[in-house]
């Protein structure tokens, strides 16, 4: 679907949710608990990595002799930068599934 709506009643969920609130999402409209698809993720997190590993090889390394703090500085900033467009982008929401945390270990009689 990758247009950011809720599967169940195909409300629009805004941008600023999708990457502020990914962990704790929500509907506006039926209130059901959402989260990022598998695919947003790992498209994301590609995107990021490339995005990190070209800026490393492809930004000349400077002659200064800190060029050791700069290159991580870089590195998570387009990864950062880059990750968060990939979700933007493609942002595909599905209904979160239900927590089995209370059946840890043995289920309860």
């Amino acid at each position: 679907m990758a247009n950011r709506a809720c599967p169940l009643c195909f409300v629009r969920v805004t941008w600023f949710e999708v990457l502020s609130q990914s962990e704790h999402l929500q509907c506006s409209a039926c209130r059901v608990p959402l989260e990022l698809s598998r695919g947003t993720r790992i498209f994301g997190s590609f995107l990021g990595f490339t995005a990190a590993f070209l800026a490393l090889n492809e930004i000349p390394s400077t002659v200064l002799k800190i060029h050791w703090v700069l290159d991580p500085i870089i590195a998570i900033g387009s990864f950062a930068m880059f990750s968060a467009l990939a979700v933007l982008i493609h942002s595909d929401l599905i209904v979160r599934p239900p927590s089995s945390n209370h059946t840890f270990p043995h289920p309860r009689e």
